[in-house]
């Protein structure tokens, strides 16, 4: 049976089904298995629970009568939404580069739901946008568009999150609950919940509007959740349902990003690129390595060929170009050379070829700068949400070769000034952990860098991402200074709410 015929079964049975309670009884699942090891799921996977749910909403309860929905009805879905996917079109093709696609939808679909919210994801969440002024343009667009200020917003984040934690039969609740623990106002705590729920009839009127929608069901299988825009669903009642606790800590990492990209544009997006840049000075700024800045680079190169940070070592030089980017919805799905160009031209290849110019500039040798090494060069991308584009070599043989190698030889740039293996496309989560184990006397950036490079050269060893070569260190036991800083002062404002 093919995957449409498949999919026109669910859909089918979906009509026949109530919708709210079909959602209650995958939400209450999602809760039970995001509280056990992912080897105890038995079929019961996250990402397909979501998409029933969503499924349900779009085309739900349009058959009247309607019946319940009940646990052996859910099960049977299920056990048809995992037969879903037997095949892989990115598998089909055989190459590096289907296997690099399939892995790359894979991690987008599956990786956040098999990680936890961590504090150094609240912290930073603090640091880009909690301690931003009142008339910050970012702050003054949250304020319209939620109806609270940052900080006031990410506390009753963190109130929430907290009751969810504490039993996971903590699903459905009223404003009446967070009151009854805080001394928020009732109109406060409205306005939070308002702004992250929608009722059913908003709700599929959301997933029929949205401008990243993915169209084609067989897609739809590798998609990150919609559910993450609104993690709450509210009923008639005024009573609201988290979906997944899961669901609602992407919610957490992603919202004050999310509401900037999407309501504020290019200039909030230009304004947000500044904040992260800063806040990458600010954690580099605390290694006890030298580094040089994009204002002192620009002061000795020319400004279009240099990148946002330098780090002279005796090693090697690494250069360090800050990207506030993320993938779109529609390329995490279907992410082929073509999307792929277009997508990234204008960030990931332009930091490539501004690393290219600028180790071509120190390697003239006309600087004043103390830059002891000049012929060994690495360039790490820094991007606000993983890409997950893989080992720099694979990257280049499936796309990033082809754009790059035309600019090169028009400036007669040799390809090996920077080999491909030594160029990293990682998140900000990633470097943060690199920073934390550099400062903790583990390990020096250069090893770590040859290290990737040795490990990445034989596929028996080689990691898919950057985060994978930093697997053995203990992040529980790392800390950042710019993180340490503002945690107590993050959660000051909670703790003088909670009720004693």
């Amino acid at each position: 049976m093919s995957f449409y015929e498949k999919f026109k079964r669910i859909r089918n049975r979906l009509t026949k089904i109530d919708t709210i309670s079909l959602i209650q009884l995958c939400s209450i699942k999602l809760h039970e298995i995001e509280n056990t090891h992912i080897a105890e799921w038995k079929g019961w996977f996250p990402w397909n629970l979501a998409l029933l749910i969503k499924w349900s909403v779009e085309c739900g309860g349009q058959k009247y009568p309607t019946r319940e929905a009940t646990e052996s009805l859910v099960t049977k879905l299920m056990n048809q939404m995992n037969d879903l996917s037997s095949k892989n079109a990115f598998l089909e093709d055989g190459g590096i580069g289907g296997l690099q696609k399939f892995l790359r939808t894979t991690a987008f679909q599956q990786f956040w739901y098999q990680a936890k919210l961590n504090s150094w994801e609240l912290s930073r969440q603090y640091l880009l946008f909690c301690e931003i002024s009142e008339d910050h343009p970012i702050q003054k667009n949250f304020i319209i568009q939620r109806g609270l200020d940052t900080r006031k917003f990410l506390e009753l984040c963190l109130l929430l999150w907290t009751w969810l934690g504490k039993n996971e039969k903590n699903i459905a609740f009223k404003p009446s609950v967070l009151s009854s623990i805080s001394n928020y106002s009732i109109d406060e705590i409205t306005i939070f919940l308002n702004s992250i729920s929608l009722s059913l009839e908003n709700l599929r009127l959301f997933l029929k509007g949205r401008k990243q929608r993915i169209e084609n069901p067989y897609l739809q299988l590798t998609e990150v959740t919609p559910l993450i825009t609104y993690p709450l669903l509210r009923d008639e009642n005024e009573t609201y349902w988290v979906y997944s606790r899961r669901i609602f800590e992407r919610t957490i990492s992603s919202i004050f990003y999310d509401t900037t990209k999407c309501y504020g544009g290019s200039p909030l997006s230009e304004q947000f690129s500044v904040l992260f840049e800063r806040y990458i000075g600010q954690n580099i700024s605390a290694l006890p390595d030298k580094h040089f800045t994009e204002v002192e680079l620009a002061k000795e190169f020319i400004a279009e060929k240099i990148t946002d940070f330098l780090l002279p070592f005796d090693d090697c030089t690494v250069m360090l170009e800050a990207k506030a980017i993320e993938m779109r919805p529609t390329v995490q799905v279907n992410p082929g050379n073509r999307q792929l160009e277009r997508e990234l031209n204008e960030n990931v290849v332009k930091a490539v070829l501004q690393g290219f110019s600028l180790a071509n500039e120190i390697s003239k040798k006309y600087d004043k700068l103390t830059i002891p090494n000049r012929t060994n060069y690495f360039l790490l991308v820094v991007t606000y949400r993983d890409l997950f584009l893989g080992g720099g070599q694979d990257l280049w043989e499936e796309f990033l070769g082809d754009l790059v190698t035309p600019f090169l030889n028009e400036k007669q740039i040799g390809q090996n000034l920077i080999p491909p293996e030594h160029i990293v496309v990682l998140s900000i989560d990633d470097l943060d952990l690199l920073l934390s184990v550099v400062m903790a006397g583990l390990n020096t950036i250069p090893n770590i860098l040859k290290e990737m490079v040795k490990n990445n050269s034989d596929r028996s060893t080689m990691k898919y991402s950057f985060s994978m070569h930093l697997d053995s260190y203990q992040k529980d036991n790392l800390k950042l200074p710019t993180h340490e800083k503002v945690f107590d002062k993050m959660f000051e404002g909670l703790i003088g709410k909670i009720k004693k």
